[in-house]
């Protein structure tokens, strides 16, 4: 496995099943860490489309293709520039994101810096979210 940090203008997208989704997009839940030291993401540029809209479009077809979709799941998407900008000033955690280009599922990113037990990371992670929030499916 080749990894490959994520630059600031790159999007990441995090499946959310419907139980950690709330009126104003994902909760908090939806970016807690389990199991992981990492938060499982996927990188949105991957397929190097013109929009984000047919990227992900892409990304789903590819995510069917490995994984799992509820029939109301949603993706929640964030900006890597902000969420490592964001995270350092309101945290104070340097948060960085890889590319992890896994063979068998090459989009598959992640959320690397913080821990269980940083319990604010995943709040800011979703008021994130919150402001930009846009229903795709």
């Amino acid at each position: 496995m080749m990894v490959k940090k994520l630059h600031g203008a790159d999007n990441v997208a995090r499946q959310c099943s419907p139980t950690v989704i709330g009126k104003k997009g994902p909760l908090a839940a939806a970016f807690e860490l389990s199991g992981h030291d990492y938060l499982s993401v996927c990188h949105i540029e991957h397929f190097g489309k013109v929009t984000e809209y047919d990227n992900m479009v892409e990304l789903q077809k590819e995510f069917k293709r490995h994984r799992h979709i509820g029939p109301n799941d949603q993706f929640a998407i964030l900006n890597v520039g902000d969420v490592v900008k964001e995270l350092l000033e309101s945290v104070k955690l340097k948060i960085w994101i890889n590319d992890l280009e896994e063979s068998d599922f090459p989009l598959h990113s992640g959320i690397y810096g913080y821990a269980e037990d940083d319990l604010l990371v995943p709040i800011v992670l979703s008021d994130m979210v919150a402001k930009t929030y846009k229903k795709i499916t």
